[in-house]
């Protein structure tokens, strides 16, 4: 008996070590993937820079940022309403737009806009991307990731408060970003980082259980 009652408290440990390793066992919790569309989604947002260029008219070639009232300025055109196109239905408008002050214009537009990156990342603060910008590459303005040194979990935070992991080799315009939403960087957990090391222990409280379980048996 008295034996037993000084098992107890190392029966306890064990049992405390036991049950934390199953916890580690346990598949990690996840949020959902960001779903990513084989062709950019992104519609032209408040904000928005949008650069213009028309070969052979270097007077029509220009940058103008998106309005409140989404709008943005283009030389030759004026205010254009831009706010809800994809950069195909901008480019197909600024084409025909164009068409009608110059011969067969040739017009290549594209637009960019700032993302907030915040968590474990260098530089921290908004960084400007465009439809090209894939998740690394977003990652990469920010100055890297710290932390272990492990790949990062890379976040979309939505400004409805909902979060989705973004695939890391994703475009960021196949991705549905929108005004307000931002980019977080987290480092991996630490259980998880040391799931291997976690599971090793459990695996010796398992044996530590049963050698300490039939002693009690045997001095009860």
């Amino acid at each position: 008996m008295r034996l037993t009652r000084m098992c107890r408290p190392f029966l306890t440990c064990v049992a405390v070590i036991a049950v934390a390793g199953c916890a580690t066992r346990q598949p990690a919790l996840r949020k959902p993937v960001a779903l990513v569309s084989a062709r950019p989604v992104w519609r032209i947002d408040i904000g928005d820079v949008i650069r213009t260029r028309v070969y052979r008219e270097p007077e029509l070639t220009g940058e103008a940022q998106v309005t409140e009232s989404g709008s943005a300025f283009f030389a030759g055109l004026g205010k254009v309403n831009v706010s809800g196109l994809t950069l195909d239905s901008l480019q197909a408008d600024v084409q025909a737009r164009y068409a009608k002050l110059v011969v067969d214009p040739a017009v290549d537009v594209q637009f960019s806009r700032e993302l907030m990156v915040y968590g474990q990342v260098r530089n921290p603060g908004p960084v400007v991307v465009d439809q090209a910008t894939t998740v690394l590459g977003v990652l990469a303005k920010s100055g890297g990731s710290v932390g272990s040194g492990r790949e990062p979990l890379i976040y979309l935070v939505k400004r409805d408060g909902r979060n989705f992991v973004l695939p890391r080799e994703a475009r960021l315009s196949s991705v549905d970003i929108s005004r307000g939403d931002a980019i977080y960087v987290q480092d991996e957990d630490f259980f998880i980082r040391n799931q291997g090391i976690m599971g090793s222990l459990f695996q010796v409280a398992q044996v530590a259980t049963m050698i300490f379980g039939a002693i009690s048996l045997l001095t009860r």
